[in-house]
């Protein structure tokens, strides 16, 4: 249990190298314990990996164990890592970590910055993750993380939510 949150076996793992394996997944987590599964998604034209996959685990402790590996670095990218449960139950569980979508392809992370500063205030931003692809470029979604509880639920409130000339989601 997390919170008031049911822990599940199972972990979304974000932000993987496009050259990821089954094999690659099984060492990575190979502290955390026995993996029952793990399922990387592909693109259905190309058949590479699309940079996520599920995996799940023999235990919800196991699956636990496995959130050690979050917003860590491996093959130069940092590791996305949050239990598969609903939005509003990964918000509970991670904290204060909100999930950007629909970024502009320009962004930066200044821009996320003084838009979260500008509607909620001034040093509310703890650090932010824009996910990029192998060349460098944003693939249109990221992470934000506030200094608390309050500041998550004032931007889950706001109406405004246009950065770069386009509205993203949170």
């Amino acid at each position: 249990i997390v919170g008031s949150v049911r822990f599940v076996q199972e972990t979304d793992v974000n932000n993987l190298p496009f050259d990821i394996t089954k094999e690659k997944l099984e060492k990575l987590f190979e502290n955390s314990g026995s993996i029952r599964d793990i399922r990387i998604i592909e693109d259905p034209r190309t058949g590479k990996p699309k940079g996520y996959a599920y995996i799940e685990f023999e235990s919800p402790e196991i699956a636990k164990k496995a959130l050690a590996v979050n917003k860590t670095r491996y093959e130069g990218r940092v590791l996305i890592v949050m239990p598969s449960i609903s939005d509003r139950q990964k918000r509970d569980a991670i904290g204060n970590t909100l999930h950007l979508g629909n970024l502009a392809f320009e962004a930066e992370d200044k821009d996320i910055i003084e838009y979260f500063e500008k509607h909620i205030e001034k040093d509310c931003v703890t650090k932010v993750l824009i996910v990029r692809d192998l060349d460098g470029s944003s693939r249109g979604f990221g992470f934000v993380d506030l200094n608390t509880e309050q500041q998550m639920q004032q931007a889950l409130g706001l109406k405004d939510k246009i950065v770069r000339g386009r509205p993203i989601t949170i």
